[in-house]
């Protein structure tokens, strides 16, 4: 009897231990039931956060490097019809494929052959041509400049030798001037000289006028002004002043360094041909193109622009220049 009570006790003491181990466990399943299920439970915050990362990358505004805008160069890409040609002083548009002409200074090309036929309508030799020069320019604007050359044509023409018993002279035709700026804002003239010269040859002269003046540089060099003391004394009867200094100390002033030189360019291009054919009134286009290759002059490269030229090329006429037999004639 004894024993049945001892062991008794030790199972209530036992079955006493294992409820009071199992009351945390009970208490800490309901915490745990929110992240099971329930309106909170829903992951919601995290959708609201990754959403709104992966969107802008489709969104032009919220992504302006996405498409890079092109990057104006300071002079167009060559092509197949032209090239660059640039010195120290100015830059200008010349075509690609045509010969330089042999013992004089570049560039003198030389398109027979290359933008028309060799021959006109009733045989005689066509030269096309282009040529960049410097001359020597006062303070004359580039208009004057070119109604000077314009004189001076026109005289050399007058005086000139007559053939075939005296029926054929040389004569001015026809003259305009016109003043236009180039790309880079420069003042320019431009001349269109129709004329019938020695040979005789009917000729058409497009001449473009302009120059750069080079900048004036200002520059500061210190000057010494200094009069010295000077004494004022009256005499006796006179209130005295006393000795009185008077300098002006150092002072600077502007020295300005004049331009060496004005730069001037001319260009001429010009289409020579028989003096019986109608070439020249009905080669619009070319003459079209020549003047646009003239306009292409600029002093500033940033400012050099084709837009003009590539047009001409776009209207120029596709006919292939037929060959002609016999050695091409010298240029003028």
């Amino acid at each position: 009897m004894r024993t049945r009570m001892i062991i008794l006790c030790l199972l209530g003491v036992a079955l006493a231990g294992v409820l009071l181990d199992r009351r945390p466990c009970a208490a800490a399943t309901p915490a745990s039931k929110p992240s099971v299920g329930g309106p909170t439970s829903r992951p919601a915050v995290s959708h609201d956060t990754v959403a709104p990362t992966s969107k802008p990358s489709s969104n032009p505004a919220s992504n302006p490097t996405s498409n890079p805008t092109s990057n104006p160069t300071s002079a167009p890409v060559e092509n197949a019809n032209w090239k660059v040609w640039k010195t120290d002083d100015y830059v200008i548009a010349v075509p690609r494929d045509w010969p330089q002409q042999p013992g004089v200074p570049p560039p003198y090309l030389l398109g027979d052959g290359k933008v028309a036929p060799l021959k006109d309508d009733l045989g005689d030799a066509i030269q096309v041509g282009i040529k960049v020069e410097r001359y020597e320019v006062t303070k004359d604007s580039p208009s004057f400049t070119a109604q000077k050359d314009q004189k001076k044509t026109a005289k050399d023409l007058q005086s000139g030798p007559a053939w075939r018993n005296n029926i054929i002279r040389p004569k001015l035709i026809e003259t305009r001037l016109d003043t236009l700026r180039l790309s880079d804002g420069t003042e320019a003239a431009f001349t269109r000289t129709k004329m019938l010269k020695k040979g005789p040859r009917l000729s058409l002269e497009l001449k473009l006028f302009a120059k750069d003046k080079a900048p004036i540089v200002k520059e500061k060099a210190p000057t010494t002004k200094d009069k010295g003391p000077a004494t004022k004394d009256n005499g006796p009867t006179t209130k005295a002043t006393g000795p009185t200094t008077k300098s002006t100390g150092p002072t600077t002033k502007p020295v300005i360094v004049k331009p060496r030189d004005y730069r001037g360019v001319v260009v001429t291009a010009w289409i020579s041909t028989g003096n019986r054919t109608q070439f020249i009134n009905k080669s619009r286009d070319l003459e079209r193109l020549l003047k646009a290759y003239l306009t292409t002059l600029c002093f500033n490269p940033e400012k050099f622009d084709t837009t003009a030229l590539d047009k001409a090329y776009e209207s120029k006429p596709t006919t292939q220049p037929t060959s002609g037999a016999g050695a091409k004639p010298k240029n003028p």
